[in-house]
C-alpha cells in the first residue's frame, strides 16, 4: 500500500448533457402552469363553496359582512373564472368551474351585492 496515495488530478468536470437539461427545464416549466392552472380551478371553487355552501351561514350574510369589499370580491372572482375558461379553452382542456348559484343585483356606489 502507497503511503502517499494517488496523486492524480481529478478528471475535469464533464459538461451537463444540453438535451438532459432541456428536458429537465422544459418538464418543470410544464409541472409549474399545470400547477399553478390546478390552484386557480380550486380558488375558483373554494370560492363559491365559501359563500354559497357554507354549513352555518347565509350567502347573505357572507356578503353582508365583506360590506364594500363583496363587489371587489365578486369581480375578482369572475375575472379568475373568466381567465381560467380562457386558459383551457386555448389548451383544449376541460375544466369544471363552480357558478354562483343566484341571480344578484349589484349597488355600484355602495359596492355591495344583493342576492335575490
Amino acid at each position: 500500500m502507497s503511503i502517499l496515495g494517488n496523486n492524480t488530478l481529478p478528471p475535469a468536470p464533464q459538461a451537463p448533457d444540453k438535451d438532459q437539461m432541456l428536458k429537465q427545464v422544459s418538464n418543470r416549466i410544464f409541472n409549474l402552469a399545470k400547477q399553478t392552472f390546478n390552484n386557480c380551478v380550486e380558488a375558483q371553487r373554494d370560492g363559491v363553496k365559501l359563500v354559497f355552501e357554507h354549513p352555518h351561514l347565509e350567502p347573505q350574510e357572507i356578503l353582508d359582512y365583506l360590506d364594500d369589499n363583496a363587489l371587489k370580491v365578486f369581480q375578482y372572482h369572475g375575472g379568475l373564472t373568466d381567465f381560467i375558461a380562457q386558459i383551457a379553452e386555448n389548451d383544449g382542456a376541460t375544466v369544471e368551474l363552480k357558478s354562483i348559484p343566484q341571480s344578484y343585483t349589484v349597488n355600484l356606489s355602495a359596492g355591495t351585492i344583493t342576492l335575490l
